[in-house]
């Protein structure tokens, strides 16, 4: 059994690209098939450059503080 790790910011930055591109792609996979499953819009973006995931073109910024976070929800009814 894998020992938990305790959700924290990973200081160094070559650790954290590191854990980010391993853990990017799990993310996008299910981000992915809850979009087919529940029948809902999303998109993802580590950056606000490029989406990394989308099943919509409508993208909703909202303001986190200090950071922006791109998402979007919709459900069709």
């Amino acid at each position: 059994m894998k020992a938990k790790i305790a959700m924290k910011r990973i200081e160094n930055a070559a650790n954290r690209l590191v854990t980010f591109s391993k853990r990017r792609n799990g993310l996008l996979k299910e981000a992915f098939e809850l979009s087919v499953l529940c029948d809902v819009m999303l998109q993802l973006s580590s950056s606000h450059k490029k989406e990394d995931f989308m099943s919509s073109h409508a993208p909703l910024y909202i303001k986190n503080g200090s950071r922006d976070m791109l998402c979007y929800w919709n459900k069709s009814i």
